[in-house]
């Protein structure tokens, strides 16, 4: 046809565009590999099995480290190991803990030097001391920062979760 003018569209480049880009995102994420996203993915699980640890055991009072139950509801945190020790008959639905063998990190702790932490009807975390008569809380994580878990990948990525003395926990101090 004369006079009309051949090209493309503006929606047809921006459809163009949008599709060079999402092929970019994903070659990009090939790439990178997924090591470098570990850390971050261990430490938002980690993030998600703490909370449910501190809820359940602001639904259950523990008043001694020797209480049948104490166990089943502590945080466990060394260097390869995050999470609630495994109590089918009192806990069906507690979440799996982080092990360095299944999930290639290794973690650090700032700020706390117990490997169980529990936690109190309020949610803030504490730890016990002595045994018997003498046993006592102590209260975790009262320095300025809180109790500060470092999360390092196989592919030497870091990140962190900490915990507030009032119990508040988060990603990223």
């Amino acid at each position: 046809m004369p006079g009309t003018e051949r090209g493309f569209t503006l929606v047809e480049l921006v459809v163009v565009i949008i599709l060079i880009g999402i092929l970019g995102a994903t070659a990009t994420s090939k790439m990178i590999g997924p090591s470098s996203f570990d850390a971050h993915l261990n430490r938002d699980q980690a993030v998600a099995i703490a909370r449910q640890v501190q809820t359940l055991s602001m639904n259950h009072s523990i008043s001694s480290a020797t209480d049948p139950n104490a166990s089943c509801y502590t945080l466990q945190i060394t260097s390869g190991y995050l999470g609630s020790p495994r109590c089918e008959n009192v806990l069906p639905s507690m979440p799996p803990a982080l092990t360095a063998a299944d999930n290639n990190l290794s973690l650090s702790a700032e700020g706390l030097t117990v490997t169980n932490l529990y936690f109190d009807m309020l949610g803030q975390p504490f730890y016990f001391t002595g045994s018997g008569d003498n046993e006592a809380r102590v209260y975790a994580c009262r320095s300025n920062s809180g109790c500060k878990i470092t999360f390092r990948s196989g592919g030497n990525e870091t990140t962190t979760m900490c915990i507030n003395q009032e119990g508040y926990i988060y990603a990223g101090c």
